[in-house]
């Protein structure tokens, strides 16, 4: 990966979208590590599971270098779908369902034109889908070991949404007068 060239793009939205992908691509090993640690081995080890779209994130940012608009889109996409993935590995109690949050401002914030409206709705559509059709969980989870996940997934999925805000908020004007 042309690291400097397709985290730098030269227009923000882009960048950010190469950049927030490689933090996933980057990160996605450790989350199985987390929930082991929080869940035990004999459950948790299925949590590698969770890693099958760290490639797709990886990949992400190098599209984005070279077919922005597409990189843009498929974040939000592939974080969506990936994030309905972990709702079935890890069940909907895990809390892993937050994720659809910053999914959806990804979506709203990063493509052009129409596309925002439809790319809106899919995450959120998503979190109106009943809880049965994800259980049973492929992971087998105690009640305390879902609540520990909750707070782990509250608090990376505030982080990536600060992340976003942290990133894009360079590009919007902001007004010096009351």
């Amino acid at each position: 990966m042309r690291r400097g060239a397709d985290l730098a793009h030269r227009d923000p939205a882009t960048a950010t979208a190469c950049f927030v992908a490689a933090v996933l691509g980057w990160n996605g090993p450790f989350y199985p590590l987390y929930v082991i640690a929080l869940t035990g081995w004999s459950r948790g080890r299925l949590a590698f599971l969770t890693m099958i779209a760290t490639p797709a994130f990886l990949a992400i940012a190098r599209l984005g270098g070279r077919r922005p608009a597409a990189g843009r889109m498929a974040l939000w996409l592939v974080g969506t779908v990936n994030t309905l993935w972990c709702m079935k590995l890890l069940g909907p109690g895990s809390g892993v369902g937050v994720f659809l949050l910053p999914c959806t401002l990804l979506a709203v914030l990063l493509p052009a034109g129409a596309v925002r409206l439809a790319g809106a709705g899919l995450p959120l559509l998503a979190l109106l889908v009943p809880r049965p059709w994800f259980e049973p969980a492929i992971m087998t989870l105690t009640a305390g070991q879902q609540a520990h996940l909750v707070v782990l997934n509250q608090f990376s999925a505030a982080c990536l949404t600060a992340l976003l805000a942290l990133r894009l908020g360079r590009f919007v004007p902001v007004s010096s007068g009351a």
